[in-house]
């Protein structure tokens, strides 16, 4: 799942999601519509599944974009 996050007050606020299958011979694109043109700063922050060989079970990971400001 891939967030696009504005910074508001010191938090991270999500304002746009999007989903989809990735593969390293399937990237993924996505356009996140109609978001207002603010001078806040904006990151993607993406949430994906993945098996974790320490503990023999699937898990979550995040990875967090270079910041912007659109």
């Amino acid at each position: 799942t891939m967030y696009l996050e504005r910074a508001i007050n010191d938090a991270w606020i999500p304002i746009g999601t999007r989903t989809g299958y990735t593969s390293n011979t399937s990237p993924s694109n996505r356009d996140f519509p109609n978001i207002p043109k603010e001078d806040n700063p904006l990151r993607i922050r993406m949430v994906y599944k993945g098996f974790n060989p320490n503990t023999n079970k699937p898990q979550d990971y995040h990875q967090n974009s270079k910041v912007w400001i659109r």
